[in-house]
C-alpha cells in the first residue's frame, strides 16, 4: 500500500482507480490527520475529506468507524481559521459518528449540521473558539437533525475579541427532536436580546452536565417542549441563568425538568433572574425544578425565580440566596395562568409573590423556609386561590406581612398547619406593621391550625401598638381559626413587653414567654380569656391623650378625643365615640386574661 507524508503530496500523485493509499498526516506527518483513501474515477469532491488528484481521479476518505475531524482538514491549532473546513464537515452526509480529539479550532461563521442521527464527541480538552471580530454571527454551531447525540462540547465565544453584540450570539443551537447533550462548556458570550451559550428549540431532549461562565443575556435558553436539563452549573450570566421564553409552536401541554442546578452571578445587569419562564407560548404543562441553588447578587434584578403561564410548577429542594440585596426581595414570582404550585423543602431568601390572573392552588410542605436571612419584607404576597401550609414550614424576616391576599381575590382559602413566623431582625425602633395572616373582603376566609409566632430577636418593644390592619392575624368578614383559637401560639418577647401591653388579638391558650428572663422573674404566662392585653386601669378625673389605652371592667378602650375623664364610671359598652367627661373612647376588645405557667427562674 502506497503511503504519502501529507494530503498535498497525495494530490500530486497519479494513482489508479481501485488503488488504496494512506497518508501520515493531513498538513504534516504526525498531525493526527493521517487517513486511508480509496482511489476512484473522476467525480465531484469537497476538497476537505475527499480530494481531486493530478490525473483527474479522486481519493475518497475511508473511515470504518469514528471520523476524527482532523482528517477533514480541521487544524485545531488555536490560530488557523478552520471555518471553511467545518462547513465542509457539516455538509457531508457520509459520516455520522465524529470526534474532535484535542486542540482548539477557530471558526467564524454559522456552521449548520442538517443530518439526523449524528454522534459527535469532543475529547482530550478539545475546544471551538469563535474567531475574533465575528460578533455579528447569530449562531456558531447549529444542529437541525433529530436524534443528535453530542458529548463534552466546549465552545468559547472569545468575548475579549468579540465584545460588542450585533447578532444573536448563540454558541450552540440544538433544533432537532430527541437530541442529547452530555457535557457542555460554554463561555464568553456578549450581551444581546437572544444571546445564549446553549439554545434549544427541539422537543424531547435531555441535556446534562452543562457548565457556562461569563455569558451574555442567557446562559441556557429553551424554546422547545418536553426537555430535561440536568446538572446545570451557570456562573456569571447577564440577565437569565435559564430562560424558557416560548414553547414549541405554542403547545399547551409542554413539560420541562430542571434538576441539579447551581446558578451564581455577580453581574449588575437589569432584570436578572436565575430561572425564568415568561412567554404566552409556554401556556399549560408542567415545570419541575429540583435540587437548585441560586445566588443573584446584582442590585438591579427583580426575581430569582419567575414562572408565568405554566399551568403547574413543582419546586423541590430549591435554595435561593439573595443575601442583603433589596432588589431581590422576591425569590419566587408566579404570574399569568399559574394554577398549581408546590414547594417542598425549599429555602428562599426573599418572598413569594403571586401576580397570577387565575386562582392558584399552592401547597407548601417539608422544611420550607420563606424569608431566610434576608433583611427586607418576606412572606407570601398577593395570594389568590387555595393555600395549604403543612407542619414545619417557616416564614421568617417579616416586616409588613406574613401572608396577604390579592385585592381582586373573591374566594381564597388558607389552611395552615404548625407554622412558625419570625419577625424581621434589624428594623428599629419598632415595627408598626406586624407579621400577619391577612384575610379581608367578601367571601375570603383563612383557616389556621397551630401557629407559633416569634418576635424579632434583636428588637424590643414590637409587641404593642398594632395597626388595625397589621396584627399578627388580621381578619376580614370571615375567619375560621380551628385549632388556632385554642392556642398553641408562642410569643417570645423581651422584658419591655412582659407582661404584654396594649396588644390586640390574643387567643385562649396563647403563651407569652420572656426571651431572656432574669432570676426570680416570671418566665411564662398563658392567655385564659381571649382579647386585648392592657395593663393600665381607667382612672376618674384624669387627663388622657389620643391613643391612650385603658381597661375598665372587662373591656379595653382607646382614647379617640383627648380630655379629662368623668368623676366616676368611665367608658362602657362596645361602641365608638363613648363620652367620658371631656374625653371620648373607642371600644377595642374584651380584656385578655393571663395566668402564670412558669412562675420564676431558679
Amino acid at each position: 500500500m502506497k503511503q504519502f507524508e501529507t494530503v498535498a503530496q497525495m494530490k500530486l500523485a497519479r494513482l489508479t482507480a481501485g488503488q488504496t493509499v494512506t497518508t501520515k498526516g493531513y498538513y504534516a506527518a504526525g498531525d493526527a490527520g493521517g487517513a486511508t483513501y480509496l482511489v476512484a474515477a473522476s467525480q465531484t469532491v469537497d476538497g476537505y475529506g475527499d480530494h481531486a488528484l493530478a490525473n483527474g481521479n479522486v481519493a475518497l476518505l475511508q473511515v470504518p468507524g469514528v471520523l476524527n475531524i482532523t482528517t477533514y482538514g480541521i487544524k485545531a491549532d488555536g490560530v488557523t481559521d478552520d471555518t471553511v473546513a467545518w462547513a465542509a464537515l457539516a455538509a457531508q452526509t457520509t459520516y455520522t459518528n465524529m470526534l474532535m480529539s484535542g486542540g482548539v479550532s477557530v471558526i467564524g461563521i454559522k456552521t449548520t449540521f442538517t443530518e439526523s442521527d449524528i454522534t459527535f464527541a469532543f475529547t482530550n480538552g478539545a475546544k471551538v473558539l469563535q474567531k475574533a471580530g465575528t460578533q455579528s454571527v447569530d449562531t456558531l454551531l447549529k444542529f437541525n437533525g433529530n436524534n443528535v447525540r453530542l458529548k463534552d462540547f466546549n465552545v468559547d465565544g472569545n468575548l475579549v475579541n468579540n465584545p460588542t453584540y450585533t447578532g444573536r450570539n448563540e454558541l450552540v443551537k440544538i433544533a432537532g427532536d430527541y437530541c442529547t447533550l452530555q457535557g457542555f462548556t460554554g463561555r464568553g458570550v456578549s450581551n444581546g436580546d437572544f444571546a445564549a451559550a446553549l439554545y434549544v428549540t427541539g422537543r424531547y431532549g435531555r441535556f446534562e452536565s452543562i457548565y457556562t461562565y461569563d455569558t451574555g443575556t442567557n446562559a441556557v435558553r429553551d424554546q422547545g417542549d418536553y426537555n430535561e436539563f440536568i446538572g446545570l452549573n451557570m456562573f456569571e450570566w447577564g440577565q437569565h441563568g435559564f430562560v424558557k421564553d416560548t414553547g414549541y409552536q405554542g403547545a399547551a401541554s409542554n413539560y420541562t425538568l430542571i434538576k441539579d442546578v447551581i446558578a451564581i452571578s455577580n453581574k449588575a445587569e437589569a432584570d436578572m433572574e436565575g430561572i425564568l419562564f415568561d412567554h404566552d407560548g409556554v401556556q399549560g404543562g408542567l415545570c419541575q425544578v429540583k435540587n437548585v441553588v441560586i445566588e443573584c447578587l446584582s442590585s438591579t434584578g427583580p426575581d430569582a425565580l419567575k414562572f408565568a403561564y405554566m399551568k403547574r410548577v413543582e419546586l423541590s429542594n430549591v435554595k435561593v440566596n439573595n443575601a442583603e440585596v433589596a432588589a431581590f426581595r422576591v425569590s419566587l414570582r408566579l404570574q399569568q395562568e399559574v394554577e398549581q404550585v408546590t414547594l417542598h423543602d425549599c429555602v428562599l431568601a426573599g418572598s413569594v409573590n403571586l401576580d397570577a390572573t387565575v386562582d392558584c392552588d399552592m401547597v407548601i410542605s417539608g422544611n420550607t423556609i420563606i424569608g431566610n436571612d434576608f433583611n427586607v419584607n418576606a412572606g407570601i404576597e398577593d395570594f389568590t386561590g387555595k393555600l395549604s401550609i403543612a407542619d414545619g414550614v417557616q416564614l421568617r424576616n417579616l416586616q409588613d406581612f406574613g401572608i396577604t391576599l390579592d385585592a381582586t381575590s373573591s374566594d381564597s382559602k388558607i389552611t395552615v398547619g404548625r407554622l412558625v413566623l419570625h419577625g424581621a431582625n434589624s428594623f428599629s425602633p419598632s415595627l408598626v406593621n406586624q407579621p400577619s395572616l391577612t384575610a379581608s373582603g367578601s367571601k375570603r376566609r383563612a383557616v389556621a391550625g397551630n401557629i407559633t409566632v416569634r418576635t424579632p430577636s434583636s428588637t424590643e418593644g414590637t409587641m404593642r401598638n398594632f395597626a388595625d390592619d397589621a396584627r399578627w392575624i388580621t381578619t376580614g368578614d370571615k375567619f375560621e381559626a380551628g385549632a388556632a383559637y385554642t392556642g398553641d401560639r408562642l410569643f417570645l418577647v423581651g422584658n419591655g413587653d412582659f407582661p404584654p401591653r396594649e396588644v390586640e388579638g390574643y387567643l385562649r391558650s396563647d403563651v407569652i414567654r420572656r426571651r431572656a428572663p432574669s432570676p426570680s422573674q416570671v418566665v411564662e404566662i398563658m392567655c385564659t380569656t381571649a382579647g386585648a392585653s392592657c395593663t393600665t386601669l381607667w382612672v376618674a378625673a384624669t387627663g388622657y391623650t389620643v391613643g391612650d389605652w385603658r381597661f375598665n371592667g372587662s373591656n379595653v378602650y382607646v382614647c379617640s378625643i383627648a380630655g379629662t375623664s368623668a368623676g366616676s364610671g368611665g367608658p362602657t359598652g362596645t361602641g365608638a365615640g363613648i363620652v367620658d367627661g371631656t374625653a371620648s373612647w373607642d371600644y377595642v376588645s374584651p380584656l385578655a386574661v393571663f395566668k402564670d405557667t412558669v412562675s420564676t427562674t431558679a
